[in-house]
């Protein structure tokens, strides 16, 4: 069973934000390493010499994972990176045995690492909320290692409860990251039992023994690809590159990963009096479905405190709804049941629905592992309205840009379960806009007013970002803001409105101060009042790219306007491609565009 364990929600919407922000701001202003002869192995930090990764499943779900690892370790860094060893697991449902840790020398001496050294955590990941994940890492730290040596170590890892009884699944890459001389998978399965199987890059060998198959796979002299990569390569539009190497499941179709995921959800939808009484006490004066459904949600998604955690770490079983109420906090699936249970006690019918941030679904596939998040679909007048109360801060109906026109499953046990794509569009349009008043002193000073208004996805990354930060540290994040956009200077009174109204829109105001941004006097000088706008040249590509691929469509408008006090100018260029319009009073001179200034006394 593959865990994830790091928190792959945080780091998608980082990613987003910045890449949005970067896509919006220019508006306004690896492929798989393929084995190879052996190749010259020595500046790497590590040489892993055996990479066996052993599977076993019993038809009941029961069964271990076996990793046995041998590398030389050639340098400090490799030291840094194996002198100790982490090891993930799930408590519940897993047993992990290091059968040994050791170092053997140049010499033959083998010093054996003591099992003392040990230690077992919940990852950092898990320090908020530990009772919210069975998931554990144990420490080891290597005794005696030292570059030259041959680091050897072996784990069992014995899975005596089944996620699911009777059902199994696994997904598996091969090491490309490190330099291997051989890594070797081995899969051991009851013979009469069907699977679906899908390892399209990588060829395998089958073998019969008794009541048991075996498949197997082998790949030499993988050394990582250290190449720069850039849009243009050919693994663009391969999708193959998108999934694990290797992918095996039991499940017959997705209607059944539906079915089994709408049972161990549903059992802990537990409807009890206090929760009668808060769904009743939230929608007090609500007349239609849509508007007891938007006032619950608002509960959830902002005064349920989300703990975030990925999807199959905290445990595929959410806890009672009743019992997420009464701590007021919870991971997806957590905030997603009591959700379902207050629209139930509403006499709203809801759905859970497993999805991927990053990744893309793999149809052949219909497994578990290929899940990190869970969302709602409510049945709202016949209609299938789309909620996410893990943003906190996205209007009602919005889901954030990454999970949008995506392939899902809908946890249902009658036929509305399975396979579904979600909308494409969101209700709430996205824009985003800038207002800059600008003037400049006699001395050639700057000074700015900047204000920054968003709606929809761009409202909720800020709102998203700026809650993560304490307000002292606002400034901070204004000047970066700035510096993106091209503007330096020293940021003052920052002020951010309707941070926690998703219903309205979000407003970023401050000002920036610069020292000599216009010298005086100066000849034959080009000045920029702001950065130039528009977008980067889009290359040609094997397949089409188009602003979508990193970030939603928006609508942008910025209005700039710079205010000259009194000094002697003798002429002005225009360097926009649109006409300048200038305005001039007897104090000040407006040109609201970007524009160069010659012969100014």
């Amino acid at each position: 069973m593959h865990f994830l364990f790091r928190d792959a929600k945080k780091r998608v919407m980082l990613r987003y934000f910045l890449v949005s922000l970067t896509v919006a701001f220019a508006s306004l202003g690896a492929a798989q390493t393929k084995t190879s002869p052996p190749p010259d192995t020595k500046g790497e930090a590590v040489l892993v010499e055996q990479y066996l990764t052993r599977v076993h499943f019993e038809n009941d779900g029961t069964g271990f994972r076996e990793v046995t690892f041998a590398a030389r370790i050639q340098s400090e860094a490799g030291i840094q990176r194996y002198g100790q060893l982490v090891f993930g697991y799930n408590s519940a449902t897993e047993k992990l045995d290091v059968n040994y840790v050791r170092v053997r020398k140049p010499s033959g001496e083998v010093i054996e690492t003591p099992s003392a050294n040990a230690q077992d955590f919940a990852p950092e990941v898990l320090e908020s909320a530990p009772m919210y994940s069975d998931y554990r890492e144990r420490h080891i730290t290597v005794s005696g290692i030292r570059p030259g040596d041959l680091l050897e170590y072996q784990t069992t890892t014995k899975i005596f409860t089944p996620l699911a009884v009777g059902e199994f699944w696994f997904e598996y890459d091969f090491p490309y990251h490190m330099a291997v001389r051989q890594a070797r998978l081995e899969i051991d399965i009851p013979k009469t039992r069907e699977i679906k199987l899908k390892s399209p890059s990588h060829k395998y060998a089958m073998a019969e023994t008794g009541d048991r198959r075996t498949y197997t796979w082998a790949v030499e002299n993988i050394t990582p690809d250290r190449k720069e990569k850039d849009d243009s390569d050919d693994q663009i539009d391969d999708d193959s590159s998108e999934f694990p190497d290797v992918q095996l499941t039991t499940f017959k179709d997705w209607q059944a990963v539906a079915h089994w995921y709408a049972k161990l959800q549903g059992d802990r939808v537990v409807i009890d009096e206090p929760l009668k009484k808060k769904a009743a006490e939230l929608t007090r004066g609500a007349t239609t479905q849509l508007e007891k459904a938007q006032r619950l949600y608002d509960f959830v998604a902002r005064d349920i405190r989300y703990v975030s955690l990925s999807f199959g770490v905290g445990r595929y079983q959410p806890q009672a709804a009743n019992e997420v109420l009464q701590g007021s906090y919870g991971d997806c699936k957590d905030k997603h049941t009591l959700l379902a249970a207050l629209l139930q006690a509403a006499g709203i019918q809801s759905y859970p629905v497993l999805i991927h941030h990053g990744r893309k679904l793999d149809e052949d596939v219909p497994s578990p592992a290929q899940f990190d998040h869970v969302i709602t679909a409510a049945r709202i007048d016949k209609n299938l309205v789309w909620l996410d109360t893990t943003a906190e801060v996205a209007p009602f109906g919005l889901i954030i840009y990454p999970l949008r026109d995506k392939k899902a499953v809908l946890a249902a046990s009658d036929a509305n379960g399975g396979l579904v794509t979600t909308p494409d569009t969101a209700p709430v349009k996205n824009t985003l806009s800038y207002n800059i008043q600008a003037k400049v002193a006699e001395n050639g000073a700057l000074d700015s007013v900047v204000e920054l208004t968003a709606n929809g996805d761009s409202a909720v990354l800020f709102r998203i970002f700026f809650r993560g930060v304490a307000q002292a540290d606002w400034p901070k994040i204004a000047k970066r803001l700035a510096l993106l956009q091209g503007f330096r200077g020293d940021v003052s009174d920052v002020n951010v409105q309707a941070l926690e109204q998703p219903a309205k829109n979000f407003v970023l105001r401050y000002k920036i101060h610069q020292d000599a941004y216009f010298n005086v006097p100066s000849s034959s000088v080009g000045y920029y009042a702001f950065p130039p706008l528009g977008f980067s040249e889009l290359e040609k590509k094997k397949r089409a790219l188009t602003l979508s691929d990193s970030a939603p469509p928006w609508k942008s408008t910025a209005r700039r306007t710079l205010n000259f006090l009194p000094i002697s100018i003798c002429g002005f260029r225009q360097r926009s491609g649109s006409p300048a319009t200038t305005a001039s009073t007897r104090s000040h001179t407006i040109w609201p565009t970007m524009f160069s200034t010659r012969n100014v006394l």
